[in-house]
């Protein structure tokens, strides 16, 4: 059976580039842990206890707040690179996520609290024994089985992007709650923008 897993945003323990974080997170596709294995307990769980088929939700409590970055099946081994993604810092190890689900928040009537009261950068979900943690990853099911049968249903929605825009798009902030909410635009989107602004 896959297991479930919860990685925090803040990569690096430093608020200031959490927003960067999310944006990696969501272009690459992947979840990042800043601890390398070796150095640190929670550097080699990342690496060797998570597996291929596991399912990372990447997300954390702030404020009070569950602030939600996306979620996804884990891809192949660990890798210290993710092609085509510049990190705002350096990291220990990357899990590749296919499918990858990109969200902002989560729907009304799905409960997180009991799921992100950790503070850890890692924890693991226990569904077979909690029954917040069950609800969640059932969720989580649900919407990657979406994924499976009919992607153009289970792909968030269009301010969001599909999964083929987002390897070509630019992550940028919202400036009335950058802990919750982002936008992205295409370069298409940019490009035209740039065309039709006045000139000086």
């Amino acid at each position: 059976m896959r297991s479930y897993w919860v990685v925090s945003p803040n990569v690096r323990n430093n608020e200031s580039t959490v927003s960067a974080w999310r944006g990696a997170s969501v272009l690459g596709r992947a979840a990042f842990m800043g601890y390398k294995p070796g150095d640190h307990p929670i550097g080699d769980r990342f690496v060797h206890g998570i597996k291929p088929g596991d399912v990372i939700l990447i997300a954390r409590r702030h404020r009070f707040k569950a602030e939600v970055v996306g979620f996804g099946v884990v891809k192949g081994k660990a890798k210290r690179a993710i092609k085509n993604v510049r990190t705002p810092q350096g990291f220990g190890a990357a899990r590749k996520l296919s499918p990858f689900i990109p969200m902002s928040r989560v729907p009304a009537g799905i409960e997180t609290r009991d799921v992100l009261k950790h503070t850890s950068a890692l924890a693991r979900l226990h569904p077979g024994s909690r029954e917040a943690h069950a609800r969640v990853c059932k969720w989580i099911d649900r919407r990657l089985l979406q994924i499976n049968t009919n992607p153009s249903k289970g792909l968030p929605s269009k301010t969001e992007g599909d999964g083929k825009q987002l390897e070509k798009t630019q992550l940028l902030d919202s400036p009335k709650n950058h802990q919750l909410d982002y936008v992205i635009r295409s370069k298409k989107q940019i490009t035209k923008q740039r065309k039709t602004k006045p000139a000086c």
